[in-house]
């Protein structure tokens, strides 16, 4: 089963991408787990089909910020990349030194 059903989507999509962007505008990042919290409250409540709206639109803010943070690395300066690679380094040979000491 989809999230929402297929016979429903295609009216509700221009509704998620409006609420998607309505609560990236406003919240930011937090935009993702402010959705969330909408769907769990839906949920709770007994109100299925609006918790599935609002897990549709947990899931176009993910697939959003997944993207932009996508961009954002290929499009960085190569200084920022070469940075960020070293602090991922230094952290997974922590890990390792920690995990086989």
């Amino acid at each position: 089963m989809y999230i929402i059903d297929r016979w429903q989507w295609r009216a509700t999509r221009r509704r998620v991408q409006l609420h998607a962007r309505q609560l990236i505008e406003t919240h930011g990042v937090r935009a993702f787990f402010r959705a969330h919290e909408d769907a769990w409250h839906a949920l709770d409540e007994g109100h299925t089909p609006k918790a599935r709206f609002h897990q549709a639109v947990c899931y176009a803010i993910s697939r959003h910020l997944q993207r932009r943070a996508v961009l954002e690395a290929v499009f960085a300066p190569q200084g920022v990349r070469q940075a960020e690679s070293k602090d991922a380094m230094g952290v997974v040979e922590a890990q390792l030194l920690r995990d086989f000491a």
